[in-house]
């Protein structure tokens, strides 16, 4: 549009700018029009003083909140109702933050629209007032010489003071004033500098340098070379002027210009300017969609875009303003192309006129809409009163709508004039009356759900949202409440809650309801510290081996068996719940004392080890438990369960079917748990892991027969770590998997290698877990290790323990494909388990390993050696190979061969040695 100026001054609204710490710093006009009040005595002041003093405090109550928002950064608008000198006005607020480029915010300028009048072509002409003007001005001017030859700058004071220099010290060195200027601003200054010694022409450049206060300053340079009769460069001549004030003005006044095209676009109205020729010299994107959308208007003739207007009364209107100089207004109907009735004020402007446009076709239909909200009430499905509002304890009804007859089962003539607490009654709850209440009292209203009942007595759940209704004073009158009858919903949500907060399986309560009860027993318990309370944390020993072997619907029976068997060990106000899996956690309050406490846990676990018939088997299952108390050991929920899951983990790692009580050590001993099977992991990448081997000695000839590879750690920090060390922690996290498989593929490279070396061979016992001979691809990968080393299956035995043999879930199925590949079996640690002779049927078995723990005491003691001599005669009726493990004196060497054991191992004859020591014990081939 041609001037700002023009729409500013004519604008009749409230104009004005508060910078970011609230204080008004431009008003307009009409603030002096509207509230009475001289602009230079509240200019400056902050802008709650300044509301309050103009509209009131209730409106500042209001209005002040919605300024916050603004400043935080948030564009506003909004309608309604204020006061100010003596008038009472329908106005449009508008709030848009003023921001900088990096988005900080530097104020909010507000803009308030009355809405409820016309305003007077006096009035509008009142509201003119004077635009700040911008005006550089150049204060300090440095002036320079430099000579080329010499290097050396003279300035006058004031180059010091515009090129950020202590005017105490000597003029600078150019390297100097490069260091002070902004880094990005030197090449440009070069450049200029060195383009004019070439040219001979006036040089100008701008640049930043930094001031004594730290901050940067706009510079402007201008400056020209003098020529020696040769025509180099003999010195420049210059001058410096510090335009950061023109540079700050020009960004300012740009901001300001980006504010009032806000301002434009933001309001409610459609604003436009046509100057003498009848021409758009500016429409606001509100304007421009209402009035055409056919191309832009801007530059056309209004005519020209809109020839109706010549022989409406808006053309009539913008003629008069525009000959006459006086304001106008009307509101038209236009058929064609808009179907509505416009509102259109037109005020004249120094270049033309200004016209402000808005659709009423909405107000125009008002009262056709309340008729047809009107018939709206009346045919809601859900009940719909109003109460007349004379005091705060004292509603009674003035309407009800059919379905709220329907719903209650009253008519109309019973119950007006009541108040709606009719239907309440004894089982209403009474925080649900209290905040209903408050809600009427405070005059908020809110959204409610209470039991109520119809006329014939039945109950029904209500939902009620209450609504107040305030008269042009603000005054409550009326309170509005809509009234839904939620019974079926209700019932639903309360059974999806009780289904949300139980375990499907078992009916036990699940993880998220305990965990909600259990932090309500805790905050119980910070408002008694005299009570204490615990988390008892169940787990079963070797579920998965249950799963496997009853099938996932008997694991499931088995699951609920053990539910029960934990819910009835214990009394009725302690709580049992299912965490997930085969894990049970137990809440206990108001303990007595610690032994009472173990008494329950011993109890429990003792319960469910009694024998238990699953799917037709009867079974007898272990669990490992571990609990934690509040508030010694934790005071927030998901700390005490974790540390009662730690004292069980602990439990079950140490020994299982037992339990342990938390303590701080265990995090030690967790944190060492998790070091170690980081440091598995991390040793199979490094390849730290080595094997020695021991020598199994032939009893008859005392030759070499075969030897045992052990794996052994060399650890970067905690140098050699034996098997103890690790093996559990790779069994427990799975990583037993990946070592079993370096352990084959080692020694198969071994024999390799000192089949090579032309050593006869002897086998080779390697120990093998039972998840590797659980995991079906366990022999595809033995023959591929075999098969990559080129060595025969007859050099390589496996040794499995006597107590994972005797575990039912283990199938025969891989035991037989090794047997069958030419892998002998062995049977290690025979003799600890109490029925392992019944396995030795079902499973191939070539070798059996008599325990050390026998063979080491069979010299002093008769029931040893009864054992080991029984051992061996029924290994030679099986025609089973046999080794005795742990010997270690002369003495017993000698009675297992009398006996007829076929290979001794022990330290007797050889520690476990690396390759090259044990292959000095190996014969070469001729």
């Amino acid at each position: 549009m041609s001037s700002d100026r023009d729409l500013l001054e004519i604008i009749p609204a409230l104009i004005g700018y508060i910078d970011a710490s609230g204080v008004y710093r431009r008003m307009s006009r009409a603030y002096e029009l509207w509230c009475g009040i001289q602009r230079e005595e509240w200019l400056n002041r902050h802008v709650s003083e300044v509301v309050t003093r103009c509209f009131g405090e209730e409106y500042a109550r209001l209005a002040l909140p919605i300024f916050e928002r603004a400043l935080a950064g948030e564009p506003i608008a909004f309608e309604g109702w204020q006061e100010g000198g003596g008038q009472r006005r329908r106005v449009a607020v508008t709030y848009t933050p003023d921001r900088e480029p990096d988005g900080s915010i530097l104020g909010v300028l507000v803009m308030v629209t009355d809405l409820s009048a016309l305003e007077s072509a006096e009035r509008r002409a009142a509201l003119s007032e004077e635009r700040l003007q911008l005006a550089a001005e150049f204060t300090n001017m440095g002036v320079w010489e430099r000579d080329i030859a010499s290097g050396e700058l003279r300035w006058n004071p004031a180059s010091f003071r515009v090129m950020g220099f202590d005017e105490s010290d000597a003029a600078p060195r150019l390297d100097e004033i490069y260091a002070q200027m902004h880094p990005e601003d030197q090449a440009r200054h070069k450049a200029a500098l060195a383009e004019a010694a070439v040219t001979g022409e006036t040089f100008e450049v701008e640049y930043r340098m930094k001031g004594l206060d730290g901050q940067w300053n706009w510079i402007h340079s201008r400056g020209k070379f003098q020529f020696d009769s040769s025509g180099q460069p003999e010195r420049v001549l210059g001058v410096n002027f510090d335009i950061s004030r023109e540079k700050s003005a020009a960004e300012h006044l740009a901001r300001q210009n980006r504010l009032v095209d806000s301002i434009l676009e933001s309001t409610t109205d459609g604003i436009f300017m046509l100057d003498r020729e009848w021409r758009f010299t500016y429409v606001n994107s509100r304007a421009q969609a209402a009035l055409s959308s056919a191309g832009k208007l801007l530059g056309r003739s209004l005519w020209e875009a809109s020839p109706y207007s010549a022989t409406s009364q808006f053309g009539a209107c913008c003629t008069r303003t525009m000959n006459e100089r006086v304001a106008t207004h009307l509101e038209e109907y236009y058929s064609e192309p808009f179907d509505s009735w416009f509102e259109l004020h037109i005020y004249p402007a120094e270049s033309g006129v200004v016209v402000f446009i808005r659709n009423v076709t909405a107000r125009r239909k008002g009262r056709e809409t309340l008729r047809l909200r009107d018939q709206a009430v009346t045919d809601a499905p859900v009940g719909i009163t109003i109460a007349q509002f004379d005091s705060e304890t004292d509603y009674p009804l003035v309407y009800v709508n059919p379905a709220f007859e329907r719903l209650t089962g009253y008519s109309s003539e019973e119950i007006l004039g009541k108040n709606c607490r009719f239907l309440q009654g004894p089982n209403t709850s009474p925080t649900v009356r209290a905040q209903i209440r408050d809600a009427i009292a405070s005059a908020t209203g809110g959204r409610f759900v209470l039991r109520n009942y119809r006329k014939d007595g039945t109950e029904f759940f209500n939902e009620l949202r209450l609504s107040p209704v305030r008269d042009e004073e603000g005054r409550v009158t009326h309170l509005v409440g809509i009234q839904t009858d939620i019974t079926e919903r209700v019932e639903i949500r309360k059974r999806l809650t009780q289904q949300a907060q139980t375990d499907a399986l078992t009916g036990l309560p699940n993880r998220y309801y305990f965990l909600e009860s259990l932090r309500q027993a805790l905050r119980q318990l910070n408002r008694d510290d005299s009570q204490k309370l615990a988390v008892i944390y169940l787990d079963v020993d070797g579920f998965k081996r249950v799963n496997e072997r009853l099938g996932h619907q008997g694991g499931d029976r088995f699951l609920k068996k053990i539910g029960s068997r934990i819910r009835s060990s214990i009394r009725g106000d302690e709580l049992v719940a299912r965490l997930g899996g085969d894990e049970f956690v137990i809440l206990v309050t108001n303990i007595a004392d610690r032994p009472a406490l173990e008494r329950l846990v011993q109890r429990v676990l003792a319960r469910i080890a009694g024998p238990m018939q699953v799917s037709g088997r009867d079974m007898v299952v272990t669990a490992s438990a571990g609990f934690a108390c509040a508030p010694e050991d934790a005071t927030d929920a998901e700390d005490l369960l974790r540390k009662a899951d730690l004292a069980m983990f602990t439990a079950k790692r140490d020994c299982k079917n037992s339990w342990k009580a938390y303590k701080p050590s265990m995090e030690m001993s967790n944190a060492n748990f998790l070091e170690i099977a980081a440091g598995v992991r991390d040793a199979l990448r490094r390849d730290e892991f080595r094997l020695v081997y021991q020598p199994r000695i032939d009893a008859r000839t005392g030759r070499l027969r075969a030897m045992e590879a052990l794996i052994r750690w060399r650890h970067p920090e905690r140098g050699l770590l034996g098997p103890a060390t690790f093996i559990p922690v790779a069994e427990e996290t799975g990583l037993i998997l990946q070592v079993g498989d370096w352990v084959v593929q080692e020694t198969a490279r071994q024999l390799a290698e000192w089949r090579q070396a032309g050593y006869h061979l002897v086998p080779v016992s390697v120990n093998v877990s039972a998840a590797q001979f659980r995991n079906p691809a366990f022999p595809e990968a033995v023959t591929a290790a075999l098969q990559e080393a080129g060595i025969g299956p007859d050099l390589l035995e496996m040794e499995i323990t006597e107590s994972v043999i005797m575990d039912e879930t283990l199938s025969s199925e891989a035991l037989s494909r090794l047997r069958k590949l030419g892998i002998r079996i062995a049977i290690d640690d025979f003799g600890t388990a109490y029925s392992g002779l019944n396995y030795l049927q079902r499973f191939p078995v070539d070798v059996l390993k008599i325990d050390r723990g026998f063979t080491c005491r069979i010299h002093e003691s008769t029931t040893a050696a009864a054992i080991c001599e029984s051992v061996l005669q029924l290994a030679q009726k099986l025609r089973l190979a046999t080794v005795a493990e742990g010997v270690e004196l002369a003495e017993q060497a000698r009675m297992l061969t009398e006996w007829g054991c076929d290979e001794l191992q022990g330290y007797y004859f050889s520690h476990p040695v690396p390759a090259e020591i044990i292959q000095q014990s190996m014969t070469k081939k001729d």
